[in-house]
């Protein structure tokens, strides 16, 4: 019975004395830990005492419960030193571009983003130089002036053509005369005159809308500094 009881006693106190091994895998080994290194543990088995050693590698280990209780984390150990050892490259940002730029389109852009003609008068009453900045939003009405006188030729014309065409039609229509079939051709004609004359205009009225555009662009860039 004391054989018995004595037997059981050592069992307990070997069982008591191992220690655990927890793997990245999952894999988890009683062991009894002989030497830690720096880049691996030796040990032996648990169950044969008496038998050869074994050797695990560090970044193989998550962690080890020693039989009194102490943790070794060697997952979180490993991290710390990758994180450290990591060089996080420095970008310097470049500085954007202070400038008013014309784009392929004659968009214009600025500081990276598409800048409306609304904008633009914002941004050059906002310019340092009150001299300059007068200059350019004289330059600016010049601009809208332009552009209204664009747009007002360029539908008074088409106006003027589609109401040419529809009044011959109708004068066409109500007329007893043998050469009434002739004021259709007459009104097309008319018509097209009227449009294209009115695109024309406009089109003189565009281009100087975008010349003055253009001066109050190089103006802002030119004084920048």
């Amino acid at each position: 019975m004391n054989r018995f009881f004595l037997f059981f006693l050592l069992c307990s106190f070997a069982a008591m004395a191992q220690d655990t091994i927890y793997y990245r895998n999952g894999e988890v080994k009683l062991v009894k830990i002989m030497e830690v290194h720096s880049s691996e543990i030796k040990y032996i088995r648990a169950d044969n005492l008496t038998g050869p050693a074994y050797y695990s590698n560090k970044n193989e280990i998550n962690s080890i419960r020693y039989s009194n209780g102490h943790i070794d984390i060697f997952n979180a150990i490993l991290q710390q030193a990758n994180t450290e050892a990591t060089v996080t490259p420095i970008v310097k940002a470049e500085p954007e571009d202070p400038r008013i730029i014309i784009g392929p389109t004659k968009r214009l852009s600025f500081m990276s983003r598409n800048l409306g003609e609304r904008q633009l008068l914002v941004v050059i009453t906002n310019f340092k130089d009150k001299k300059v900045g007068k200059i350019m939003r004289e330059d600016y009405y010049l601009m809208r002036r332009h552009k209204r006188a664009q747009f007002t030729f360029a539908f008074t014309g088409l106006g003027l053509g589609l109401g040419s065409i529809t009044g011959a039609n109708v004068i066409a229509s109500n007329s007893g005369n043998w050469y009434n079939s002739y004021y259709p051709l007459f009104g097309f004609i008319i018509g097209g005159v009227f449009t294209v004359t009115g695109q024309i205009i406009a089109a003189v009225f565009k281009h100087e809308r975008f010349e003055s555009r253009r001066m109050i662009v190089d103006t802002y860039n030119k004084h920048l500094q």
